[in-house]
């Protein structure tokens, strides 16, 4: 056989099976198609007939025309109801199954019942087929939870739809949730009755429409009649009074049935024999074990009794307090025995009881205290006429001073029964007197140290000056006669003799250095730039000395224009900032420093900025030359703040009234004299 005849046969077998397979899948695609439809017809209850091909045989499960009114019936029922085979499949079941399971009915029909619910309740529903399909008919009661973990009780019965086979089974399910509800608030009742019968409170409980379904006995004698299911509102007609309206309200239950709580509500009740009962009302929703409200339950306070004794109580306050208000006074009767009959807010320590009945002589540490009081209490006994008087009292190791006033004490007939005093303990009183008059003293003493302070202040800048002004008016001019004679001598001594020439030229420049020195020594002790041009331009001269002395930079902002500032604010200032150089070339380590001096509301400002390693604060407490720059701003009526922290440098700031508050003609008259 040649190569042409093998591919022509196995072109032809090639065909041959693919017009088998093309027939194969044609009829697939059918049954497909066919099975697809049956699918949707069950999924949409829309067949009444269905055929089951098996081993034994069709098997044709059909709805007769006679059912189909069943059918609507069914739908119409409040509770699930469902066809099953006897291998579990829903053939059918209606909307309200459909709402148990939470799944539409074209994806239960169709479908195992089991696929449905949750893997517990599957399982005891699978147990319960299983009896169904040998033969039981079961009606029990359980807590069916869906796929999608809804629980709801339910009264599940099975059983067969034909009991001569093993046919298909009818479930109904029917929803026990209120049934339950109610089951539970009656067993709730009968537990409860026996509380609200041993409490003395009239109590009521009120069903959702607001009718009374339980009451206990002190609720009927409040009321006067039975009031079992009888409206609350009528049996029990209560008002109430706002507090911003004096118009009495008719109370309604709306507000607990619907969910809100009232306690301790204050409310009237008009009994049917016309009297007002004042009640203590309160009232909660009552709620069934879902949450959802099912009445109420309101109980209810006589407070008759509780109101009148609060009202006695009330008027022997008020008559108390218009006697004691606002007074922190031990108030006491006595007798004319001067014994004590009655005793408010004892003073000395002991309770009122300890002393009803005795003497001033059995409760006083001290003998002649006691004669002191009661020879006062007697004379006004005697007199009938009131005494004032302090008095001091020894107590636990302590006197103690009491303002004490007695009065006599009469009778309903006017005739002097005793005493009724009033004490008031002004101990503390007299030592805050005293503390405020020793403090004076302290203060007067400090004013005086200041103003001492400040006049040796005054007296050592003015023996200053006059040592300045006597060394460059004395000795510097005694230095200069000296120069001059001694210049005078080296321009007419001959050349040959050179060395006393050189001892000469050396002797004429020590001469100078003193000149100098003696410069400097004035300067120090008082700067004539000071006097003669005024502290701005003293300032800007003392810092360009610092500056070429230290090296330190220094820059300084000063009004172009003349202050209005006297001698002493002037020194004072210098003084300050000469202080603040001085701690900053010793302690700070900066390499600038920024002055401003300007006039601010009247006073005198001057501010010393350093870019040094600054300090805590807390530390400059006791630097005595921080003290002594505030006591030099204080004695001008000023002050001095200083801020700085680590590694911020420091700021010195200084503010002095430009004219004195109260000058002392006698102190200005003392420094003028000098």
């Amino acid at each position: 056989m040649s190569s042409i005849d093998l591919i022509s046969i196995s072109q032809e077998e090639l065909e041959r099976e693919n017009t088998a397979l093309r027939t194969k899948l044609a009829h697939a695609e059918r049954k497909l198609a066919e099975s697809q439809g049956l699918l949707q017809a069950m999924q949409h209850g829309s067949m009444d007939a269905l055929i089951f091909s098996g081993p034994d045989g069709d098997r044709v499960f059909s709805l007769k025309d006679s059912e189909y009114a069943y059918r609507e019936l069914v739908e119409a029922m409040s509770e699930g109801a469902a066809t099953i085979a006897a291998d579990g499949t829903v053939l059918y079941c209606n909307g309200r199954l459909s709402d148990f399971l939470e799944s539409p009915l074209e994806r239960i029909i169709g479908s195992p019942v089991t696929r449905h619910l949750s893997q517990q309740t599957a399982s005891a529903v699978e147990t319960l087929l299983n009896r169904v399909r040998l033969g039981d008919s079961i009606t029990v009661g359980i807590n069916l939870r869906n796929a999608k973990g809804r629980c709801v009780p339910v009264l599940l019965s099975l059983r067969r739809m034909n009991p001569a086979d093993n046919g298909n089974f009818c479930m109904v399910l029917t929803d026990l949730t209120e049934r339950k509800a109610q089951d539970e608030l009656i067993a709730a009742g009968k537990l409860s009755r026996l509380i609200l019968e041993s409490v003395g409170d009239a109590i009521a409980v009120c069903d959702q429409k607001g009718n009374i379904i339980s009451a206990n006995k002190a609720l009927e004698s409040l009321c006067g009649c039975n009031p079992l299911f009888q409206p609350f509102d009528v049996v029990l007609p209560l008002e109430t009074t706002e507090e911003s309206d004096s118009r009495a309200r008719r109370v309604q239950l709306s507000a607990p049935l619907n969910g809100a709580t009232f306690r301790g509500r204050r409310m009237l009740f008009h009994r049917r024999d016309g009297q007002t009962v004042p009640l203590l009302t309160s009232a909660v929703p009552l709620r069934s074990p879902h949450y959802f409200i099912a009445g109420c339950v309101l109980s209810m306070t006589d407070i008759t009794e509780r109101e009148r004794d609060l009202q006695a109580l009330r008027l022997v306050k008020e008559r108390f307090e218009i006697a004691l208000r606002n007074s922190p006074m031990a108030v006491f009767n006595q007798d004319l025995d001067l014994r004590y009959t009655w005793i408010y807010n004892p003073a000395l320590g002991y309770h009122s009881d300890e002393a009803i009945g005795k003497l001033d002589s059995d409760i006083f540490e001290r003998a002649e205290d006691a004669a002191v009081t009661q020879a006062m209490k007697q004379e006004v006994i005697t007199t009938g006429v009131m005494r004032r008087k302090e008095v001091t009292i020894h107590s636990k190791g302590v006197d103690r001073c009491f303002d004490l006033v007695v009065e006599p004490l009469r009778d309903g007939d006017g005739r002097i029964a005793g005493v009724t005093c009033a004490a008031l303990d002004i101990t503390e009183r007299k030592q805050a007197d005293e503390d405020l008059r020793h403090s004076e003293k302290v203060e007067m003493q400090r004013k005086q140290l200041q103003a001492l302070a400040a006049r040796l202040q005054r007296a050592r800048e003015e023996e200053r000056k006059k040592v300045a002004r006597d060394l460059h008016d004395q000795i510097g001019q005694i230095l200069t006669a000296i120069k001059m004679d001694m210049t005078w001598v080296l321009r007419h001594l001959p050349d040959a003799q050179g060395t006393v020439r050189e001892r000469i030229a050396s002797s004429v420049k020590l001469i100078n250095e003193g000149v100098l020195s003696v410069r400097s020594i004035c300067s120090g002790l008082r700067p004539g730039i000071l006097d003669d041009l005024g502290l701005e331009a003293a300032i800007e001269w003392q810092g360009n000395e610092f500056a070429s002395r230290t090296g330190i930079s220094f820059n300084a902002n000063v009004p172009a224009s003349e202050l209005r500032l006297d001698s002493e604010r002037a020194t004072a200032i210098f003084r300050i900032f000469q202080e603040s150089l001085t701690n900053v070339a010793r302690h700070a380590e900066a390499t600038s420093i920024c002055t401003t001096l300007f006039e601010d509301n009247d006073e005198l400002v001057l501010t010393v900025k350093d870019d040094g390693k600054g300090f805590c604060e807390p530390e400059a407490g006791t630097s005595l030359g921080l003290l002594g720059m505030k006591e030099r701003a204080q004695a001008c009526g000023g002050d001095v703040q200083v801020s700085s922290s680590p590694g911020q440098g420091t700021a010195v700031s200084v503010r002095i009234p430009l004219r004195a508050a109260d000058a002392d003609p006698e102190d200005h008259a003392d420094t003028d004299s000098r």
